[in-house]
């Protein structure tokens, strides 16, 4: 289980340790269903504010290090909306992705699960080598 922090540009900043008593913060985990790092070697994690954007990859070698999580905490606005995607990679291709639109609540620390599932892979038709429509299961973008 890894925990890093990462920053959005005068939105979100990274927290200090044990010099805050304020407890505004989102922790984002990241799972998935996928065999690391036979179909799934890294897992990108994009924040996207109304000003700025920021980008964690997290390097996955064996399944251990699945849940991967990120903590994002308030610079300036703690009511700042933003978006958050998980994308599921093997290389650089990006195989399955969730997002979620989310805003901090002034002094909680909150916990967004989100989860890559298989099921939510494009099917691959190798016979043609087309892509099939992906599937549309409950949770996937």
């Amino acid at each position: 289980m890894r925990r890093v922090p990462i920053a959005l540009l005068a939105a979100l900043a990274v927290s200090p340790a044990c010099k805050s008593t304020d407890n505004t913060k989102i922790v984002v985990a990241v799972w998935s269903d996928m065999v690391v790092p036979t179909e799934l070697d890294n897992i990108r994690i994009d924040v996207v504010g109304p000003t700025s954007e920021n980008s964690k990859t997290f390097q996955l070698t064996a399944a251990s290090a699945l849940p991967v999580q990120l903590e994002l905490v308030p610079l300036l606005a703690k009511n700042a909306t933003f978006t958050v995607t998980a994308v599921g990679q093997k290389g650089t291709q990006g195989l399955v992705s969730q997002s979620a639109r989310v805003s901090f609540v002034s002094g909680q620390a909150l916990l967004l699960k989100m989860f890559l599932g298989r099921a939510c892979e494009p099917a691959r038709d190798f016979r043609r080598l087309v892509y099939v429509s992906p599937a549309t299961a409950t949770g996937c973008s």
